[in-house]
Parts: structure tokens; C-alpha cells; sequence
């Protein structure tokens, strides 16, 4: 006598269906658009939220190696998250040391630093005078709070393996492309010589579009605008943004995606979920969520040390956590 109906089919094509989405949603956080399912599982570019309530189970953090330094030039030191200054301080980095990824690196005027990942070894420069992470979560994610970024050609790019890219005003994402990104106190310029790029301009930036020849480029239906070789974008902003409004402004955004992000997996966990539809959407949010909450998490970590800035992160951390959950299989109802 048959009690109930097996439905694994429906699980099968989730996995089947997410597999493909996810396999280029690394981040880092960020990042392509989120966390591959690898062999290692889902890989977090921020720190876990702080169990709560609604978090009983935080997702535990994978943590891989380290990224390293490897090659100097001028003053490059490693400063903390809250409370350090561009001036002075901080500890000297040394050349193939480790580049610690929950410190600030401050870099001085005409000096320089190239990280080189310890999975990919894909390379990143970054230069001064500026304020950077370098690998977060010790994964193909970067944040700039001011200076120069570039991409090294050919140092461990391949296809859906992206490096992310944090800024004040947006966050972009690229796998193999050779680009560079200078950041100010309230402008942005992107610029892509070749291959391409993609960039996700915060809310409240006012963007221009340039090419070398041809049509600019612009913002597609995702929020996204993709730049080509040969093109690039400007970011401005009339007020500073790394200020306490500012930082309240971004977690509404990172919490606003994270939310539609958890909202789709769980939606792809139903037995009747119409995965042709839902998977694409959840990537998306995904993607989307991870840029939010990136510029949010920078903007809140330049602020300095006090009780607003603690809530402001552990809020954060838990967006971050949300838009990373992806859904459980649907029960299953075993055949007798």
C-alpha cells in the first residue's frame, strides 16, 4: 500500500538549475553576485552576524588562505578597522608576507601594493595615497575607501571566477579584464581597457557613461551597466557619504536586497517552485544584495569607533548573512 508519493524531481531540478547560477555567484562578498556552492560550500566574504534571535544558526565562515603581498613599493601598513588614521601608525607590511583581510591597508603617497590571491593567484595593485582591504574573507573581493585600483592581466583570471570591487559609491565585478578604479572623496572613475566589467552605481550617485568609440554605455533593467574595452564611467555624489547618514542609507538598501534575496531561496525551496523563473531572479537579488551590502559594510567601517557604528555592523552582518541563504530541498514523502 503506497502511503504517499515520492517527489524528488523537484529537488533535482533546483540542484540541477542552481548549479550553473551559483557556479558564478563567488564572493565577495563579494563576490561573481554571491558565494559559489563548491566543494568548500557556500564561502562568506564578511564576518558571520552574531547569533540572534532570528539567527540561532549563523552560517559558519570559510575561512581560506591567506592573500599575500607580493610586491611592494613605499609605505604600505596595516592599520585597525576603527579608529586608525592615514597619517601614521599602523605596522609595516613586508614583501610575500600575509595581507591581513580584517585590517584597513594604508598606502602613502607614490607607493604601492600588488596582492596575489592564494587560490586563484589572481594579482589586484593598489595604490596610495589611499585606504583599502585587500581580500576579504581571504577571497577575490577588495574595498576601496580611497585610492587606485587596477587588475593585472593574466595573473589567474578565468571564466566565472570574479573579483568584486567595493567603493563608496558602487561596487563593481569583473572575471578577466584589465581595468582601473580611482576613488575620491565623493567621485569614482572606472575605466576598462579590455575585456569587461560590470558596475552597480549606489543609490543617490549620479552617474556619466564615456567610450572611446561608439555608443557609451548604460544602466541595464538590473541596475547594472556593463563596460566594455575602450569605456568607462564617472560616479559623483554633491555630499560626502562616509558619514553616519550615509552609512544608514546603504544598510537600508543591503537590508532591502538581502531581504528580496532570502525571500527567492526560500521560494525555490517549495515543491511547486517554478524554477525557470525564480532561479534567474534569485541570482539576480543576489547579485544585487551583495553590492548593497558591500558599500554599506565599507561606509560603516570608515566610520569611527562608537555604539551607533556596532549597530550599524551587527545589522549588516546579518543582511550579509540573509542574502548568502540559499533554500533547503522540499521535503520529501517516502514510498512504502
Amino acid at each position: 500500500m503506497r502511503v504517499g508519493v515520492a517527489r524528488p524531481r523537484s529537488f533535482a531540478l533546483a540542484s540541477l538549475l542552481m548549479v550553473p547560477f551559483l557556479a558564478c555567484d563567488r564572493s565577495p562578498s563579494a563576490g561573481s553576485p554571491g558565494d559559489a556552492a563548491s566543494a568548500q560550500g557556500l564561502e562568506a566574504s564578511h564576518p558571520p552576524p552574531r547569533p540572534t534571535a532570528a539567527h540561532a544558526n549563523p552560517p559558519q565562515r570559510v575561512v581560506g588562505a591567506p592573500c599575500k603581498a607580493a610586491s611592494l613599493v613605499g609605505s604600505v601598513t596595516v592599520v585597525p578597522l576603527a579608529g586608525g588614521a592615514l597619517d601614521g601608525g599602523g605596522t609595516p607590511l613586508v614583501v610575500s608576507g600575509s595581507v591581513p583581510e580584517d585590517a584597513w591597508i594604508d598606502i602613502g603617497k607614490s607607493s604601492r601594493l600588488t596582492a596575489r590571491d592564494a587560490l586563484s593567484t589572481r594579482e589586484t595593485t593598489y595604490s596610495g595615497p589611499g585606504r583599502f582591504r585587500v581580500c576579504i574573507g581571504n577571497r577575490e573581493e577588495a574595498w576601496i575607501e580611497r585610492g587606485l585600483f587596477e587588475s593585472v592581466g593574466g595573473a589567474g583570471e578565468r571564466p566565472g571566477g570574479e573579483e568584486w570591487v567595493a567603493t563608496p559609491l558602487g561596487a563593481g565585478r569583473y572575471d578577466a579584464a584589465k581595468w582601473t578604479l580611482t576613488v575620491t572623496d565623493k567621485a569614482v572613475e572606472v575605466r576598462v581597457s579590455t575585456g569587461t566589467g560590470y558596475f552597480w552605481p549606489a543609490e543617490g550617485v549620479a552617474t556619466h557613461f564615456f567610450a572611446e568609440a561608439g555608443a557609451p554605455p548604460e544602466l541595464n533593467d538590473q541596475g547594472w551597466v556593463r563596460i566594455n574595452g575602450g569605456a568607462g564611467a564617472t560616479l559623483t555624489v554633491s555630499a560626502l557619504v562616509l558619514t553616519k547618514e550615509g552609512a544608514e542609507a546603504a544598510l537600508d538598501r543591503c537590508t532591502s536586497g538581502a531581504n528580496d534575496a532570502k525571500r527567492l531561496a526560500a521560494n525555490l525551496g517549495e515543491a511547486d517552485a517554478a524554477l525557470g523563473d525564480l532561479a534567474p531572479r534569485h541570482l539576480i537579488a543576489r547579485r544585487l544584495a551583495h553590492a548593497a551590502c558591500s558599500v554599506a559594510y565599507l561606509r560603516i567601517e570608515s566610520l569611527p569607533a562608537s555604539p551607533a557604528r556596532d549597530g550599524y555592523l551587527e545589522r549588516v552582518r546579518v543582511a550579509d548573512a540573509d542574502w548568502k541563504v540559499l533554500s533547503p530541498p522540499p521535503p520529501f514523502e517516502t514510498p512504502f
